[in-house]
């Protein structure tokens, strides 16, 4: 009697079963376990992303209405200092500051109104100076509630990183299985269900030998660098300046073009007045797009960061690719040995996150104390201070949405690796 069978109670079921019968099934009963375990990671992830899209997403519409609102304010002012007073022009300015200060929470004496009740300067001026008031009151409260905002998206992306390592243990465990499974003589399948994880391989085309799992592109190693460009610009605080920024904006966005063209079949096109660079791997499809202007200023400097999009996610040939069709088998024990070498690699690569080791609680901290010593400073120097804090902000959004989107990808795809070598064992020892 083999002492497996004796330790897992076979004896006593009657049951006849080879050790290597049983050396499956309890692969299979550990994989099922550590799935679950990547599963409860990845739900996590997908949580904490959305979370991350949406607060930045909100807080840049809410960005965009505070320069609006300031150039009205600026509109305004010139109207009622020129002496060439316009009723319908006062009117429409007016109006428009009405309602983007109502957007962030400006209570108004009175609402908007029609040109009739602008008719001449000395009443527009009663109007215009006291809606200047209640949203200069406004713009107060949202610059200094900047602190607040910036130390919010670390908390979000700190605890983001921390799934992610969670994610990451629980897939390099899966690896480790894995590879004990085939190295331990599991039998393979002749023909494998093309499963989710097929979007990011396309096996019926190149089975694994050409994963279309890019960790080198979706990972990016260009977009990670230009960040953490932008990132130790804006960790200056007061030292911020128009030439740092420049430079490390420019360098992500060469970053996000080498890692579009890296994950798979590259198309470059304009749209407006953004650039959008398009690539596909398989049935996955990564999207980016960017403003290139001519950034001589911080306000501009901004306004550019914020115009950085990245997103990656399903293609509708995905649908085909998953659609749990049966084919041949087209990778034998070598093969998936180097698929799993392949996933080994891309683990190690993502423990390595620099952005992980530039985006901490220490950090945290420390660009907070700077920027309260920013904002108690010479007031004389407000408006300089507001774009230093601008660049800041965004640059920090930027960093939490785009790392937490494109890192979330790299992990998709590595999952997908390992769950395409696993399709080629399958549960039991299954022919």
């Amino acid at each position: 009697m083999n002492p497996l069978d004796m330790l897992l109670g076979a004896e006593e079921l009657g049951l006849d079963e080879s050790a290597s019968n049983i050396a499956s099934e309890v692969g299979d009963v550990v994989e099922a376990t550590i799935k679950a375990e990547v599963s409860e990671a990845t739900a996590a992830i997908e949580e904490q992303t959305g979370e991350i899209a949406q607060l930045v997403d909100k807080v840049e519409e809410l960005e965009e209405a505070v320069e609006e609102v300031q150039e009205c304010v600026d509109g305004l002012e010139s109207l009622l200092s020129s002496g060439n007073f316009n009723s319908v022009s006062a009117a429409s300015t007016y109006n428009r500051m009405v309602k983007l200060g109502e957007k962030l929470g400006c209570e108004f004496a009175a609402g908007r109104v029609g040109a009739e009740s602008m008719s001449d300067a000395a009443t527009a001026n009663m109007h215009i100076r006291s809606g200047i008031e209640a949203i200069g009151e406004t713009l107060k409260n949202w610059a200094s509630g900047a602190v607040n905002f910036i130390k919010h998206i670390f908390n979000v992306i700190i605890g983001f990183f921390t799934s992610l390592f969670n994610k990451l243990d629980g897939l390099a465990k899966q690896e480790a299985n894995l590879r004990t499974r085939i190295n331990g003589g599991a039998k393979l399948k002749d023909k494998i269900k093309l499963g989710s994880w097929n979007a990011h391989i396309d096996y019926a085309t190149s089975g694994l030998t050409g994963q279309g799992v890019k960790t080198k592109g979706a990972g990016g190693a260009g977009i990670g660098k230009g960040i953490g460009a932008l990132v130790a610009e804006a960790a200056k605080v007061d030292g911020i300046s128009v030439a740092g920024v420049k430079s490390a904006y420019s360098e992500l966005v060469s970053g996000i073009k080498e890692d579009a063209r890296a994950f798979g079949k590259y198309n470059e096109k304009k749209q407006g007045s953004k650039d959008v660079a398009l690539s596909q791997s398989a049935g996955i499809r990564m999207v980016a797009s960017f403003s290139d202007p001519s950034i001589t200023t911080l306000a501009e400097a901004a306004s550019a960061i914020r115009s950085v999009s990245v997103s990656v996610g399903k293609a509708p040939e995905a649908k085909k690719l998953t659609s749990g069709a049966e084919v041949k088998a087209k990778a034998d024990k070598s093969g998936l040995i180097s698929a799993l070498d392949n996933a080994k690699a891309g683990i190690a690569a993502a423990r390595d996150s620099k952005l992980s080791k530039q985006l901490t609680n220490t950090t945290r901290d420390q660009i907070i104390g700077k920027l309260n010593n920013l904002s108690a400073g010479d007031a004389d120097k407000k408006s300089d201070v507001a774009s230093k804090v601008a660049v800041v902000k965004a640059t920090y959004g930027l960093a939490a949405k785009m790392t937490s989107n494109v890192e979330r990808t790299v992990l998709n795809g590595i999952g997908a690796i390992l769950d395409s070598v696993s399709a080629h064992i399958g549960f039991g020892n299954a022919a």
